[in-house]
């Protein structure tokens, strides 16, 4: 009888152990929107003040994005940055045949911490290029850490 109970609590441990460990890599789909920063203002110098480090950069207020992008008189697009966050994502590879990435999803992973999957159009030329991405986002903290997960394809990416 001993035996059983114990057999019995050690796979009612087992049990809540796997359960425990499947939802730590659960994710949570987030929405978000693609936008276009280029074209809103021929003036602006969207490459600015950025690093093309393969990284997210967050952005809660004008005054963040102004330490990026350079646009007279503050020409950017109503973003509400109490209600939402812009996320930067920049990168260089070679082949870039076009000068942005095209989110494809951003998810939750825990606490504080997130996937942005972007793809990027390559062509077989290997010229190294910078690339980026501008996505919204409802509101994160500036202290969330984002992963940047890149995928390249050889396919022409409408951006």
């Amino acid at each position: 009888m001993k035996t059983v109970l114990k057999l019995t609590a050690l796979s009612a441990f087992l049990l809540m152990l796997a359960g425990g460990l499947v939802s730590c890599n659960r994710e949570t789909p987030i929405p978000f929107t693609w936008i276009s920063l280029a074209g809103t203002d021929p003036t602006c110098d969207y490459w600015g003040n950025l690093t093309f480090d393969n990284s997210v950069k967050i952005i809660n207020s004008l005054e963040e994005l102004e330490n990026y992008i350079d646009c007279p008189e503050n020409r950017f697009l109503d973003i509400d940055f109490s209600r939402y966050s812009l996320l930067i994502a920049v990168g260089e590879t070679s082949g870039v045949f076009r000068s942005c990435g095209l989110p494809t999803g951003f998810v939750k992973k825990n606490g504080n911490t997130y996937i942005l999957r972007v793809t990027v159009g390559i062509s077989m030329i290997q010229v190294v290029g910078p690339w980026i991405s501008f996505v919204l986002v409802p509101k994160i903290s500036e202290n969330a850490q984002i992963t940047l997960e890149t995928t390249y394809t050889t396919r022409r990416v409408s951006c």
